[in-house]
């Protein structure tokens, strides 16, 4: 939790250390696979979050091998949550490398485990097939595909008020911001609305999100003419409040 919160506020170094910690403790406790799994994630990608690649990869690769005796079909489905969430990090890590075999099978994974757990929410996670088609979205994303994905939410939208979830809200509505801006200038009205949404959703979290920040320089750089909603983020990120350029320089 310590490690999501410096996340969310902006503070890459203090979460590392909480994830390092916090893995460190689960460890310690032994027996507690879920704990384990949730764990090992967060530092896998909190070491993805600050460029550590070969840091994450060996995080993820060993919590993927200590997650395979979870059973989405017990009692107590909280293994196979976590489980599921393992291999939602490591299909990120591929899709960071560009690696599109290690995305394609570590999203059908959690897939299949979101199939046989259902909606859950152990430890605030929110794992279920609601959450894995927000992560293809985000995946999609990363590896540069995301237009094409963000057109197809349209006639197929995700439900994700479903899970009560503003950081999930905000995080879908930042996918779908990148996923537009990818269209390289044509669709960067919609790209703007996407990142206002998200702006609203989670503040916190949107605000101090390198992704979020970089979006919105980049699109107050090429809009062609003066948006309210370009101005209002401008504002509220606290980044230089100048008009579009013209078209002469």
């Amino acid at each position: 939790m310590a490690a999501a919160v410096s996340e969310v506020v902006g503070h890459q170094d203090l979460a590392l250390a909480c994830a390092v910690r916090e893995a460190d403790a689960a460890e310690a406790l032994g027996d507690d696979c879920a704990l384990a799994s949730l764990s090992a994630r967060s530092l896998g990608q909190t070491w993805l979050k600050v460029g550590a690649r070969r840091q994450a990869a060996t995080t993820f690769a060993k919590a993927v091998d200590a997650s395979t005796s979870a059973d989405p079909d017990s009692g107590n489905t909280a293994a196979a949550e976590m489980a599921g969430m393992v291999q939602l990090g490591s299909a990120l890590l591929g899709a960071r490398t560009g690696d599109r075999d290690a995305v394609t099978t570590h999203l059908a994974e959690a897939a299949s485990l979101a199939e046989r757990t259902g909606e859950r929410n152990t430890q605030l996670q929110h794992f279920g097939p609601i959450n894995v088609a927000l992560w293809k979205v985000a995946l999609a994303v990363e590896l540069g595909d995301g237009t094409a994905v963000v057109e197809a939410l349209e006639a197929d939208p995700i439900p994700v008020k479903l899970l009560g979830s503003p950081l999930r809200s905000a995080n879908l509505s930042l996918d779908v911001a990148r996923g537009w801006a990818q269209a390289g200038g044509d669709r960067d009205e919609r790209a703007i609305r996407a990142l206002d949404a998200a702006d609203r959703a989670a503040p916190a979290m949107v605000r101090n999100h390198p992704l979020a920040r970089e979006l919105l320089a980049d699109l107050c750089g090429r809009v062609r003419r003066r948006m309210w909603e370009l101005d209002s983020l401008r504002n509220r990120f606290d980044i230089d409040n100048q008009g579009p350029r013209s078209a002469n320089n």
